[in-house]
């Protein structure tokens, strides 16, 4: 499949389908949406790897927080999807560090993240990506669906 922006129906697809999504810049301040989004992904059950240089080794719920994707590569390999709470100013280098990573499928810019120049790195080196759509939304949203 060519990279592409993904479509909502199609992002519902990827999250449908997800068995291993990392979450970057995770925070440990509850008043942070990263904080409040994981929750939920924690909660609806989805298989999580927690990335975070400033809280390496500490725990949100059960999952470790690691300090780069980098350190996941070994012990969990292919990721469905790597999703990023980041400032837009940091994106291109959130963008560099999973096109290092390499194994993964798509890209997930949380409302508010996205950059022009991430999206075309990532669309160059055939990673296609979501933006302006919160993970945490759709998830629960496919989650009401099913019950």
């Amino acid at each position: 499949m060519k990279a592409k922006e993904l479509t909502l129906s199609e992002s519902y697809d990827v999250l449908r389908n997800a068995k291993k999504i990392a979450i970057v810049g995770v925070s440990l301040n509850e008043r942070r949406v990263s904080n409040r989004i994981t929750k939920v992904m924690v909660d609806l059950g989805y298989d999580l790897y927690l990335v975070n240089p400033k809280y390496e080794g500490q725990k949100f719920e059960n999952y470790v927080i690691y300090s780069s994707l980098e350190r996941l590569k070994d012990e969990i390999g292919y990721l469905d999807i790597v999703c990023v709470f980041r400032n837009p100013i940091y994106m291109v280098e959130e963008a560099k560090k999973a096109i290092d990573y390499g194994d993964f499928g798509v890209f997930w810019m949380q409302p508010g993240t996205d950059s022009g120049n991430a999206i075309d790195l990532m669309l160059r080196n055939n990673h296609s990506i979501v933006k302006e759509k919160c993970i945490g939304v759709l998830a629960t949203d496919l989650r009401l669906k099913n019950m």
